[in-house]
């Protein structure tokens, strides 16, 4: 065995199992699956796969219900199309810069900054 195969895998000491992250998710090293995309297959895909024997494609996404995109436990996923997704997370709420409230569509700092004729100034 030559040097570069002796560190090849589970030789290489950054190896980390065969999972990566990328942008909050967790993807697992299986070239051979049906889901791998560049040998890789995103976890929460690889779960709704085995429970509902459904392949996740467009329009379609997988939402995390809970936030949290490392927590792939099947009740935490829902299959929803894309501008479902961003339906759902457009509903979140952010904190107000100027008063420190939790803000949504009818915030009061919004209502203050609109003129008579109910545009923004």
């Amino acid at each position: 065995m030559d040097k570069k195969e002796q560190y090849k895998g589970k030789g290489n000491p950054n190896y980390k199992g065969g999972e990566k992250e990328f942008e909050g998710y967790i993807f697992l090293r299986m070239p051979q699956h049906i889901l791998a995309r560049r040998n890789y297959v995103k976890r929460s895909h690889l779960v709704w796969y085995e429970k509902t024997g459904e392949l996740i494609k467009k329009p379609f996404e997988i939402h995390h219900i809970n936030g949290n995109k490392q927590d792939d436990r099947f009740e935490n996923l829902q299959k929803v199309t894309r501008p479902g997704h961003q339906k759902v997370h457009s509903k979140i709420a952010i904190r107000c810069k100027s008063c420190g409230e939790w803000k949504g569509k009818k915030h009061k700092c919004l209502e203050r900054s609109r003129d008579i004729g109910g545009k923004f100034k």
